[in-house]
């Protein structure tokens, strides 16, 4: 009797039968992974339809599949319809005397680490206290990434000790840290730092309070910085799923909204040629590959920002951007509106 022919090879067969047909390859993977006994899902999906270009070498992304949610005896709620673009762009008279509160005043990073610091004496060690003094003697000193992120936490630990309950916590980069204090409820906690990449937004996560799990968390400006570095889309992504999971794993029964990459506005609108470095196309792959991947999953939403953010080419409209790149307060607050209606 002839010995058996192995598995390996058989396989081999498979794939030589199948050829180079991209459902040949997922059949393929998904069978590895059955017969290896792996945890790891691999993940081939189609790339969706959409305004942006396609590029000629795109392949989706493959990234590690988000655990099942846990359940829960409150039921998962229902979203209700977002308004079309139309009616969420259009305010109302409270909404306007909101705008023109702040229209008027630039949002200055600077002033803004400084102010907030002076408020936060009581949580601030002697060593963050001295770099502010250095910060405030020199207007040509800026602070840095580390500066803000010690003084979000900071806040953060006054926010739990002052309120009861956190309603919404929103994590990301300089584009949430740009939100108007004014258009946040007295229970929500901004956490946005400037140039945050999503591995650090996932290492802020780690450090939140267990005692303390909001009722909602959104991710706004994730994957903004990676992308003024060049980082690569598929890389972005797996990051993302990470921040994903880790939020999900830390507060399973805290509602999670994950807000759509933004994609700059054209490079003549642009206030620094460098934000021309953020490729749009691989703002709107990613978000096609995570609307892709969230739309599965029952305790997570996926909020697209572009049919009320970007023009018919897939640009951010310059009336909703202070530079080209970061939202402005008539974004922030139509986001704020999505968020309530969701």
């Amino acid at each position: 009797m002839s010995r058996s022919i192995p598995l390996w090879q058989r396989l081999l067969q498979l794939l030589d039968h199948l050829g180079q047909r991209p459902e040949a390859v997922s059949t393929l993977l998904y069978l590895l992974v059955a017969v290896g006994g792996c945890a790891i899902v691999v993940q081939n999906r189609l790339f969706l339809r959409s305004r942006s270009p396609i590029p000629s070498d795109y392949t989706p992304f493959a990234g590690v599949g988000l655990a099942q949610p846990t359940p829960s005896a409150s039921p998962v709620p229902i979203p209700r319809p977002l308004p079309p673009p139309e009616v969420a762009i259009a305010f109302d008279a409270t909404e306007r005397a909101k705008l023109a509160a702040v229209a008027d005043r630039r949002w200055d990073g600077r002033r803004w680490y400084l102010q907030k610091s002076a408020e936060l004496t009581a949580y601030l060690s002697d060593e963050f206290l001295e770099r502010r003094a250095e910060i405030a003697a020199d207007t040509g000193i800026y602070p840095n990434k580390s500066d803000y992120d010690r003084l979000k936490l900071a806040e953060y630990r006054q926010f739990v000790e002052t309120q009861p309950q956190i309603r919404r916590a929103i994590v990301g980069s300089s584009i949430a840290l740009a939100i108007p204090d004014e258009f946040l409820g007295p229970n929500d906690v901004n956490l946005g730092v400037p140039a945050y990449r999503l591995a650090e937004m996932t290492a802020q996560v780690q450090q939140l309070a267990d005692s303390h799990p909001p009722e909602e968390i959104v991710v706004f400006g994730a994957a903004t910085p990676e992308l003024l570095n060049h980082g690569r889309p598929q890389e972005i992504f797996g990051d993302a799923l990470v921040l994903i999971e880790t939020i999900r794993r830390k507060y399973p029964e805290t509602r999670l909204v994950f807000a759509s990459v933004l994609p700059r506005s054209p490079d003549e609108d642009l206030n620094d040629p460098r934000m021309a470095d953020v490729d749009n196309a691989a703002v709107h792959q990613i978000d096609r590959e995570l609307k892709e991947v969230l739309d599965r999953y029952p305790d997570i939403e996926f909020l697209d920002l572009n049919p009320y953010f970007t023009d018919e080419s897939g640009n951010l409209k310059r009336e909703f951007s202070t530079d080209g790149l970061h939202p402005n307060p008539r974004a922030a607050l139509v986001l704020l509106k999505l968020l309530d209606r969701l």
